[in-house]
């Protein structure tokens, strides 16, 4: 079997978010939890692969998700759909070399998730783009030349999105922990 060098996939599967506070909108007295983001279900996307000679790749991804936001208004919760898009650029480390029918791998790179502001009445324009790492692991599967199946999971971890208020003024949020479990088609040149 002749290496493989270019592999571009489509995914789907489950992309999770873990947040405990996400901020408030109160510019008086804010509460940590007025807001919170629940972006936990199905992922679609596309992952662009260059294969270099041996066991490393690098690759590219994007996916689009969907969640709800929640977050105390004028005194009233409320909540509202928005959309979650996550982008990376990630290196690839295989554990079986080039041309091998079944390549699992682990890998880590860059990562950038960005949330539309949510269809919620009274909901100022913020920023929701931010900017981290991931890692993860993955297998593909070549049943036949040029075609393979792949399992990803991975971890991201960014900047809270949309620029909240905390209770203590220095307090900036922390961190948004993203998981995602996906299985990809694809075909490789």
């Amino acid at each position: 079997m002749q290496a493989q060098r270019y592999e571009f996939s489509i995914l789907g599967g489950a992309v999770r978010t873990e947040t405990d506070r996400l901020g408030s909108l109160d510019e008086v007295r804010p509460e940590d939890t007025d807001s919170s983001l629940k972006a936990q279900g199905t992922g679609f996307g596309i992952r662009a692969t260059w294969n270099t000679r041996g066991y490393y790749g690098h690759e590219f991804t994007l996916i689009r998700s969907r969640g709800t936001l929640e977050s105390k208004i004028d005194g009233e919760r409320r909540s509202g759909r928005l959309n979650f898009t996550q982008g990376a650029y990630n290196f690839l480390l295989y554990m079986m070399p080039a041309g091998e029918r079944w390549r699992p791998y682990i890998t880590g790179g860059a990562q950038m998730n960005a949330f539309t502001n949510p269809n919620i009445e009274g909901w100022p324009t913020r920023d929701g783009r931010r900017y981290g790492f991931n890692y993860g692991a993955g297998i593909k599967l070549f049943p036949v030349k040029n075609v393979f199946v792949r399992l990803d999971v991975r971890d991201s971890f960014t900047g809270k999105p949309f620029d909240l208020r905390f209770f203590e003024p220095l307090d900036k949020g922390g961190r948004l922990r993203a998981f995602e479990g996906t299985l990809g088609f694809g075909i490789a040149f």
